[in-house]
């Protein structure tokens, strides 16, 4: 089964003319080098800062809905195709790629289980880790929720994200996984995900970039997207964000048939 990982976990970044940009090839990552206890932000700074660099509390907590559609370049193959994706809060998602090479394949998540259409094996049932994933990718708050959707948050210190300096914040969640977030020092906003996943051989970790940031219904948002593993290279560009549009709950429910 060939598996097509997007996450939007993280996916309510913000960001100002100081942001930390993604190029390609992607630089590997700097180890987090030592700091004196006195110039170490804390934790709560961090994230305090990351969400006033999105807008505020105020600004996020007036939207609920988010329509994204755009495109999707396999950079090992050039192949171009399309995406799309729907977010209804509290934790709603839907997302659908289509491309010449796989064809149709959306996934799902009503706010308890998750599905999706495999290329190959068709229409099934998200595992039950695949579900506490999409339960995390599709919380339409997550960055007012962050020390509630992790059991622990510490801060490792400095690192970098091309020639840009970051704070480097490892975060294990219920289950000990780690995933590590980079803000960068200046501005405050989350510009790399480092996200361990599931895979049929065991874990692999999701590197997720941000670029060309905009200001929608006051919030920013990226419009560009760096996807990396080890199993797959995605470049995704959005050309519309929309907030507020009515989405109907049925969306995000298990089709009857294969799409």
């Amino acid at each position: 089964m060939r598996r097509f990982l997007i996450s939007f976990a993280l996916a309510f970044v913000a960001a100002t003319p100081t942001y930390c940009e993604a190029r390609s090839p992607m630089p590997s990552t700097a180890a987090a080098g030592p700091q004196s206890a006195a110039a170490e932000p804390s934790v709560d700074q961090i994230l305090d800062k990351y969400v006033q660099a999105l807008g505020g509390q105020e600004a996020m907590k007036k939207l609920s809905t988010r329509t994204m559609k755009g495109s999707l370049q396999d950079r090992g193959s050039g192949e171009i195709g399309t995406i799309e994706v729907l977010q209804k809060a509290p934790d709603k998602g839907f997302a659908v790629t289509s491309s010449l090479s796989n064809g149709r394949t959306p996934r799902g998540f009503n706010g308890k289980s998750g599905w999706s259409v495999d290329p190959d094996e068709g229409l099934q049932d998200a595992s039950e880790d695949d579900v506490a994933a999409m339960k995390r990718e599709f919380d339409f708050y997550r960055p007012l929720r962050l020390k509630t959707v992790f059991s622990k948050m510490e801060y490792k210190g400095k690192g970098t994200v091309v020639d840009h300096s970051c704070h480097v914040v490892e975060a294990t969640d219920q289950k000990g996984a780690v995933a590590k977030m980079y803000f960068d020092t200046q501005s405050g906003l989350l510009v790399r995900d480092e996200v361990p996943y599931v895979t049929e051989d065991g874990t692999s970790v999701l590197q997720i970039d941000y670029d060309d940031y905009r200001e929608v219904d006051g919030v920013k948002l990226p419009f560009v997207r760096h996807q990396s593993s080890p199993d797959y290279d995605y470049l995704i560009k959005f050309e519309e964000i929309r907030h507020n549009v009515p989405i109907d709950d049925s969306k995000f429910e298990k089709p009857a048939a294969t799409q």
